[in-house]
């Protein structure tokens, strides 16, 4: 007679040992029965996210244990999020998780940080916070999404105290304004290879300003085009910065036909054109919502934000369009025309003057739906090389449509 426990009984005795992963990892190779209950629980090592005081307490206590530690070793990526507590204790994670313990951690990411402003007093960060930072050696990349900073000054604390740190990028991050920009910032400024500003509320132009003072050399910067239009411009003016070098400069545009769509601002006369900012390469990423059908209005923003100009040492302009799949609106798949028409030659000559140092234009155009060519890409092949045969008739004009290179465009 076979003598077997039952799965119900043997996976509450494997539940006793969530918080040892070498006996988990026995249980898991025993047999077959034990090994979905063990698994489950060994998941949990797979993953650093932190949402609360007591999460970050059991890990811990997990890495306080050299048979636990182990387990974590290989991680490269840390969640910390206070979106769903009202305490704050992103400022301890260094102190609870030593870099040591994570030797290979390169990425770290924190999320809502400070937002609580008038149901909790905001965070201080003690001084042995940023040393236990640098223990951090691996990390490369710093994400801060929804973040609040009472103080300026933590932010480039944070960013000075690691010291691999070469991607940052900030998301709707805001700022107090009374913070003034010290001396000291000045004298530490220090290299990123990439810095990603998409800010929003009313600190953007503050936020703008204390981020680049940050560094002494971009290798790309991404930021919103409307903020390259008018915020951007007013800070390299304001702060003397327009000598900062930027080897790459990123700009997103969100083209949308519905009522969320964001409208190209002009370029204000007292500001700092955007052709006096010292770039080497600049992109333009344009996601695009319901202007699959003609791309009228694509085509109107692309003529408004290259004429404002580029950098004056600019020699290649990359245009990239990211076509959407919601709210995707039929393409006339065998259609021979445009429901407007465009003034080709007037489009075509302000494209020529407003990038006369541009020696090349790169073309990307992507479609959600997968690899191959769809009607909204053969809608897009269509249009957008037109505005740029100044380069296509010497050979300077390359197109891709879901990465592969076309030899023949434009044709309508």
């Amino acid at each position: 007679m076979e003598r077997k426990l039952p799965n119900e009984l043997t996976d509450v005795i494997i539940d006793f040992f969530w918080d040892d992963p070498p006996t988990m990892r026995s249980c898991a190779l025993t047999c077959r029965d034990w090994l979905p209950r063990s698994v489950f629980h060994l998941q949990a090592y797979l993953i650093l996210s932190i949402k609360s005081v007591a999460t970050l307490s059991l890990l811990s206590q997990r890495l306080g244990c050299p048979n636990s530690r182990q387990f974590y070793r290989d991680m490269e990526v840390m969640e910390v999020s206070e979106v769903f507590t009202q305490i704050h204790f992103a400022h301890t994670v260094p102190l609870h998780i030593p870099g040591p313990f994570l030797p290979k951690l390169r990425e770290i990411e924190f999320s809502h940080l400070g937002r609580r402003l008038g149901e909790s007093p905001p965070m201080h960060w003690h001084h042995s916070s940023f040393t236990l930072l640098s223990s951090y050696k691996a990390m490369t990349t710093l994400r801060l999404s929804n973040c609040h900073f009472h103080d300026a000054g933590n932010l480039r604390r944070v960013v000075y105290a690691l010291p691999a740190l070469d991607d940052v990028t900030l998301v709707d991050v805001t700022f107090s304004p009374r913070t003034s920009l010290s001396p000291e910032l000045e004298r530490r400024r220090r290299q990123l290879d990439r810095l990603a500003l998409r800010l929003s509320g009313p600190t953007v132009y503050y936020g703008l300003i204390y981020c680049l003072c940050l560094w002494s050399e971009l290798r790309e910067l991404t930021t919103y085009a409307e903020h390259a239009i008018t915020a951007l411009p007013r800070t390299l003016a304001g702060m003397r910065l327009a000598h900062l070098p930027i080897s790459r400069l990123v700009l997103e545009h969100f083209i949308n036909t519905g009522w969320q769509d964001r409208q190209m601002p002009s370029a204000d006369a007292t500001s700092l054109p955007v052709h006096n900012i010292h770039v080497k390469t600049t992109t333009y990423i344009y996601f695009i919502d319901r202007d699959y059908i003609d791309l009228r209005v694509t085509t109107r923003r692309i003529v408004d934000m290259l004429s404002q100009g580029v950098g004056r040492n600019v020699h290649t302009v990359q245009l990239t369009f990211h076509l959407h799949e919601r709210n995707l609106l039929p393409c006339p798949e065998n259609s021979t025309g445009l429901s407007w028409q465009p003034p080709w030659t007037l489009l075509q000559e302000t494209m020529r003057d407003a990038l006369p140092n541009v020696r090349t234009i790169e073309l990307d155009i992507r479609d959600d739906s997968g690899d191959d060519p769809t009607p909204a890409t053969d809608v897009a092949v269509r249009i957008i090389p037109r505005l740029f045969m100044h380069w296509a008739a010497r050979g300077q004009l390359l197109v891709k449509v879901q990465g592969r290179i076309l030899d023949t465009y434009g044709q309508i």
